[in-house]
């Protein structure tokens, strides 16, 4: 595996994507997106009348362990508060699928 597939954001991109579509086949309806890794929250839905706030976090195998930025959560949780909405933090963690053995996989 001589070259990166995606670049960071590439792969922020991708795991935001993949969080909206699992939130819509769950029947959340996607009020905002931004998909700025810097911003928080990165995704706003709605499910009947409660609101919700997501941060998304995405990482590609072998990285292990990703922590969240602790700043980004507490910010995100007091304007939570602030719309009376719930808090959630996603994290996506992605292997390649072309791997020929457990060292190009990660694990």
């Amino acid at each position: 595996m001589g070259k990166d597939i995606m670049n960071k954001n590439e792969l922020h991109e991708y795991g935001i994507n993949l969080m909206i579509n699992y939130l819509e086949k769950n029947d959340f309806t996607i009020m905002e997106v931004n998909k700025d890794p810097d911003s928080c929250p990165q995704i706003i839905t709605q499910k009947g009348t409660d609101m919700s706030f997501v941060l998304v976090e995405t990482y590609m195998f072998p990285q292990k362990n990703v922590k969240l930025n602790k700043d980004m959560v507490s910010f995100m949780k007091q304007t939570a508060q602030n719309y009376n909405a719930k808090c959630y933090a996603a994290r996506v963690g992605l292997a390649w699928a072309g791997a020929e053995n457990q060292k190009e996989l990660g694990t």
